[in-house]
């Protein structure tokens, strides 16, 4: 939790506290879910990835790599199935990168979906035990992006699951 409090206050204070660089945003993807397949997998969590060649952005790829393993992690927790799966698929709309993270997990309560990226916020007291993690993964995304010119909205799908959708815009000359 003191890690997670210390990357929000890093957050904060803004893009002073992270180098930005123009990212292949495919890249970044395929090469996380590479590094993290197998780790993943032992949780019961399958990572593919679905990209549309590539997709230069401005951004942080340490922020990126803590914004898909917050998801990937908070999937691979709440997953109800023995195994889970989660598809990072990228595609490019109009001037930006459109990211949607999309588990088939139980989803969220509809109710919860407007308050998902709020510090320490639970969609059930089940949820609260504080070693199944702090309550500011979403917070951290949601930060993440933002610090990126881009944003982040959440959808249940159907038959069930959640459906993070990311989009950043795209690096000059795109």
């Amino acid at each position: 939790m003191i890690n997670q409090l210390f990357d929000l206050s890093r957050l904060d204070i803004g893009a002073k506290a992270y180098t930005e660089e123009t990212l292949d945003l495919s890249a970044v993807l395929h090469d996380f879910t590479e590094e993290n397949r197998n780790s993943f997998k032992e949780k019961g969590l399958v990572l593919s990835a679905e990209t549309a060649g590539s997709v230069l952005i401005r951004g942080s790829h340490l922020l990126l790599n803590r914004i898909l393993m917050n998801l990937a992690s908070n999937s691979a927790k709440y997953k109800t199935a023995q195994e889970g799966h989660l598809l990072l698929r990228l595609e490019k709309r109009d001037k930006e990168a459109v990211l949607t993270v999309t588990d088939d997990g139980p989803g969220v309560p509809e109710a919860s979906l407007r308050h998902l990226f709020e510090a320490f916020y639970r969609t059930d007291k089940a949820r609260s035990r504080t070693e199944d993690g702090s309550g500011l993964g979403m917070t951290i995304v949601k930060k993440a992006i933002r610090l990126m010119n881009g944003t982040v909205t959440a959808r249940n799908i159907t038959p069930h699951g959640l459906c993070i959708e990311i989009k950043i815009p795209f690096a000059e000359g795109q």
